[in-house]
């Protein structure tokens, strides 16, 4: 039985950003992803070595920025997570509340005792009142609290939007890194996203992923400007899975051969035949001293 991300593998392949990683990543033609030496090039890259920065270096560089951006998002993701948890318990206290103020309503009069209600008895009549009084009092106090949680509630919701704002950003900063037409492609004038495509999209583990799939192929982003709210997320969640199965495939793919070592030239200078020797350079080279 297929899973549900090979349903959607099948029916959205969207290899445009791999092969938009590779034709960014690849070298131009004629050159090479790391130089090697010989003796006519030796001497001029040591000269250059100190204003170019060498393959090994760019690969450090980018992985020192993916490690503070990683960093971020792991401190918006906990700052997240913190808001749901609190969100959860505040629901599940408002919850409490409006469930313990429903015997009590049901209990106490509904409306002000009159005294000819209780065949004008003074205690009972009394005793209604204080009844009447205590459930008023207490569902105004529960009332209060629950306006104050969902005040809360809805502050928190805000908190968790902008910090999901945030960690889009964060995560398009990591995307970008190896993409470097990103934000080109998400910013062109041309792609458009409606507002219920752009909120689900920054919900999305791999926002920036998709954001840049749909920037590349702007046919189906106004494909899904024009659906419903539902259509437009289940389309973009299959779009969302599709895209990490491709990423996986392709770490999958990557060999762990170490990296070929550059060629090495020595930098002596070579002896010459016996023959072509001077007297004292032929006594050195056969250890006469």
């Amino acid at each position: 039985m297929e899973t549900d991300a090979a349903i959607a593998e099948a029916e959205i392949l969207p290899t445009e950003i791999e092969q938009a990683g590779q034709d960014a990543q690849e070298p131009s033609q004629g050159e090479t992803s790391e130089a090697v030496e010989t003796p006519e090039t030796e001497e001029k890259a040591a000269e250059e070595s100190s204003g170019e920065e060498t393959p090994e270096q760019v690969a450090e560089e980018k992985q020192k920025k993916r490690n503070s951006v990683q960093e971020r998002i792991s401190q918006l993701a906990r700052q997240k997570n913190d808001a749901n948890t609190r969100v959860q318990e505040l629901e599940q206290q408002v919850a409490y509340l409006q469930a313990q103020s429903q015997p009590q309503a049901q209990d106490a009069p509904q409306t002000y005792p009159r005294l000819e209600d209780y065949d004008y008895d003074e205690s009972r009549h009394q005793q209604a009142v204080l009844q009447y009084t205590s459930s008023v009092n207490a569902q105004n106090v529960q009332q209060v609290m629950q306006q104050q949680q969902q005040a809360q509630i809805a502050q928190l919701q805000a908190q968790k939007a902008a910090i999901a704002s945030q960690e889009f950003v964060e995560k398009s900063n990591a995307f970008a890194i190896d993409y470097k037409d990103f934000n080109a492609t998400v910013t062109n004038p041309n792609f458009h996203q409606s507002d219920q495509v752009a909120r689900t999209i920054v919900e999305l583990p791999n926002g920036p992923d998709v954001a840049y799939y749909l920037g590349k192929n702007l046919k189906i982003a106004n494909a899904l400007n024009n659906k419903s709210e539902r259509d437009a997320r289940d389309d973009l969640i299959r779009i969302s899975t599709a895209l990490q199965v491709n990423s996986r495939k392709r770490r999958a793919n990557t060999t762990n051969a170490p990296t070929p070592g550059k060629t090495v030239t020595p930098k002596g200078k070579v002896s010459k035949d016996l023959d072509k020797m001077s007297p004292e350079e032929y006594r050195k080279a056969r250890g006469y001293t």
